[in-house]
C-alpha cells in the first residue's frame, strides 16, 4: 500500500473529547461548549434512581447499568458482524498504513469545512421540512409542496407510499393529495424524510457491497421502532422517527471515507473488517451529533443523540434519548434474530430487559415484508 499520498488537517479533537488519544469510552467524554469533563473516576457519580417509576425508564443501579452494558457491547459485536457479513470481526494488529488510513479519516473529519465536503448535502427540501416541525400552523397542502419541489424525491414518496407499512389498508396512492388523506402530516412528514435518508445511507461501495443496505434497513427499523415508542409515551412521533432514521449517520459517514481512503492508497485487497469497526467504536456517537448540528436539525434531537454518548447516564437522558437507546439496541437485536443469529428466547428476553412491547418485532416484521428484505 502506498502511503506518501496522505494528507492530514491540523489537529483538532472532537467536541465531546477529552482529548486523549487513547480509546474513548463514554466516560472520557463530555458535552460541546462544556469545560467539565463528564463524570470520570476521579469524580464520584451521582446517587442513582433505584426503582423504575415509567415504562420508558431502566433500572440504574449501578450492576443493572454495568449488566445492559456488557450485553449491549456483545449485541453490538455481533451486530457489526452481521452488517459486514463476516463471520469473524478479526483481531490481528493493524498495519502501519491501515493505522495511518484510519487517523488521517479521524483527523479530517474533525474539521467542519472537511465534513461539509465528505458528507452528502442534504436535498434543499430539507430545511424546509425542518422549518416546518416549528411552525404549530403547517398544513398538509405546505408539505406536498415542498415534495414536488424534487422530483427523485417526489417519486420515492409515492412508491414509499404503497408500501404495507406506510399504507396498510393497500388502497393505492396515486398522487401527493391522496397521500396526505391516507397517511395524515404525520405519516407524511415520516415518508418524506425517509426518501431524503435513504440514498445517503443505502450507499454502494467496492468493500463490504452490503453494508449500506443492512445499514439503512437498521436506520429504517430503527426509526419506525421510535415512532411506535413515541406515540406510546405521548412524544413527538416525527422527531422521534427522524432520529431513529438519521442516529447511525456518522457510521455511514465513516465508512464511505474509509473506503475512499483505502482507495487512494491502491489498496487491493479487502480491508480489515476490524479497522472500520475501531474507528466506529470510537467515534461514530460523536460523528452522527456533529453531522446532525451540520444539518440544522432540531435541538431535541441534538440532545438526543448527544445522550447516546453517555448512555449509562440514565438519569441524564432526555425522553428522546431513552428511546432511541431502547429502539437501538432492540433493532440490533432484531437483525440478528432475523437472520437466525439470536434465538427467539434471546430477543424476547432483551424486549423484556429493555421494557418494550413484546409485539414490537412483529410490528417491525410488516416493514420489511414490504419492503421485500
Amino acid at each position: 500500500m502506498a502511503t506518501g499520498i496522505l494528507l492530514k488537517v491540523k489537529h483538532l479533537i472532537w467536541p465531546f473529547s477529552s482529548g486523549n488519544n487513547s480509546e474513548n469510552s463514554v466516560q472520557q467524554r463530555h458535552y460541546a461548549g462544556s469545560s467539565e469533563p463528564s463524570t470520570s473516576s476521579t469524580q464520584p457519580s451521582p446517587a442513582k434512581k433505584k426503582a423504575v417509576t415509567t415504562d420508558s425508564e431502566l433500572n440504574t443501579t449501578t450492576a443493572d447499568v454495568a449488566k445492559r452494558n456488557e450485553v449491549g457491547t456483545k449485541l453490538r459485536q455481533e451486530f457489526y458482524q452481521a452488517v459486514f457479513l463476516s463471520d469473524t470481526i478479526g483481531t490481528k494488529k493493524l498495519s502501519v498504513p491501515e493505522t495511518l488510513v484510519l487517523q488521517v479519516v479521524e483527523d479530517n473529519l474533525k474539521s467542519p469545512d472537511y465534513r461539509i465536503k465528505a458528507v452528502p448535502r442534504l436535498p434543499s427540501v430539507v430545511p424546509q421540512l425542518l422549518k416546518s416541525l416549528r411552525d404549530p400552523n403547517s398544513s398538509a397542502n405546505q408539505y406536498v409542496d415542498i415534495i414536488k419541489q424534487d422530483p427523485v424525491i417526489a417519486s420515492t414518496v409515492l412508491k414509499m407510499a404503497n408500501s404495507a407499512y406506510f399504507n396498510p389498508s393497500n388502497q393505492y396512492i396515486d398522487s401527493f393529495q391522496r397521500a396526505v388523506v391516507t397517511l395524515g402530516i404525520q405519516g407524511l412528514r415520516s415518508l418524506l424524510s425517509t426518501a431524503v435518508m435513504q440514498p445517503i445511507i443505502h450507499c454502494k461501495s467496492t468493500y463490504f457491497m452490503q453494508f449500506g443496505k443492512k445499514l439503512w434497513n437498521h436506520s429504517l427499523c430503527c426509526a419506525v421502532a421510535c415512532q411506535i415508542l413515541a406515540n406510546q409515551r405521548g412524544q413527538d412521533p416525527f422527531k422521534a422517527y427522524l432520529l431513529g432514521l438519521s442516529h447511525d449517520i456518522g457510521k455511514i459517514t465513516l465508512f464511505t471515507q474509509l473506503v475512499k481512503q483505502f482507495k487512494l492508497n491502491e489498496e487491493e485487497k479487502t480491508p480489515p473488517v476490524h479497522a472500520f469497526i475501531k474507528l466506529m467504536d470510537k467515534i461514530d456517537l460523536e460523528l452522527s451529533y456533529c453531522v446532525a448540528k451540520d444539518w440544522g436539525f432540531p435541538e431535541d434531537i441534538l440532545k438526543g443523540m448527544k445522550d447516546q454518548i453517555q448512555n449509562d447516564r440514565f438519569d441524564t437522558m432526555s425522553s428522546l434519548g431513552m428511546t432511541l437507546y431502547q429502539a437501538n439496541q432492540a433493532c440490533e437485536a432484531y437483525l440478528l434474530n432475523r437472520a437466525e443469529k439470536l434465538s427467539d428466547q434471546e430477543a424476547a428476553q432483551l424486549l423484556e430487559s429493555l421494557k418494550l412491547p413484546a409485539d414490537l418485532y412483529e410490528q417491525l416484521d410488516t416493514l420489511f415484508i414490504a419492503a421485500g428484505h
